[in-house]
């Protein structure tokens, strides 16, 4: 069985509505005020996957590097826009992802543009077609997302990590690759641990995780 989890997005102004124990989210990097997510937006969820989305004409912040997908549909960038940006990613040796329909992976696909993978959107899908959908391959790209319920299609949809509909959210549902943007691993503070023993001092090489060596207090002996 394919190892998915749960993906959350939302425009700007609708981010504080998505749950904080969602383990993935997606927002906005470009955009008006009303779709761009801030800071604080994303200081929501410290330990989640993020996958920063631009959907700005020319692509300008995922052609830098400072965006994961790229977002390909009427009123953001264009299959021409998207190949230039990805010839420029190569240079970066970056990795190619891109959002769109069945038509729009279609023409990308047409365009032989560089495409690591798809965040496809389909909500005529249920949840369990769209992870059967995951890790298969349209056009010849390969899946790795998709977007299957959004307020319009599934306005009544509840929405995980809360009991309110995505119609009371806003927010859009995907399913994605486990591997696919994971959340941060965290990576524990190497120590050597020393205490007064009654054979004198005692030091022992031990692990302690992040959080927990962020809120520990140090005095200089004496």
């Amino acid at each position: 069985m394919t190892d998915w989890t749960t993906m959350i997005d939302a425009m700007g102004i609708y981010a504080d509505n998505i749950p904080a124990v969602t383990g993935k989210v997606a927002g906005y990097v470009t955009g008006s005020n009303g779709i761009l997510w801030n800071a604080s937006d994303w200081s929501r969820f410290p330990d989640a996957g993020k996958v920063r989305i631009d959907q700005a004409p020319g692509l300008p912040e995922y052609r830098a590097g400072r965006a994961d997908v790229a977002d390909i549909e009427s009123g953001a960038a264009t299959v021409a826009e998207y190949a230039v940006a990805a010839l420029e990613r190569t240079a970066l040796k970056l990795t190619h992802h891109v959002y769109g329909s069945y038509s729009t992976l279609e023409a990308v696909a047409a365009a032989q543009a560089p495409v690591t993978d798809c965040w496809l959107a389909d909500p005529s899908l249920s949840q369990n077609e769209a992870i059967g959908l995951l890790g298969t391959r349209y056009r010849g790209l390969m899946i790795a997302a998709v977007q299957w319920a959004w307020p319009s299609t599934n306005p009544d949809s509840t929405c995980p990590g809360s009991v309110l509909p995505l119609s009371r959210l806003n927010v859009d549902l995907s399913v994605t690759l486990a591997t696919w943007f994971p959340a941060p691993v965290e990576v524990p503070v190497e120590c050597v641990i020393t205490w007064a023993g009654s054979d004198g001092l005692v030091a022992r090489k031990t692990s302690v995780p992040r959080v927990m060596w962020d809120q520990l207090k140090f005095e200089q002996a004496n």
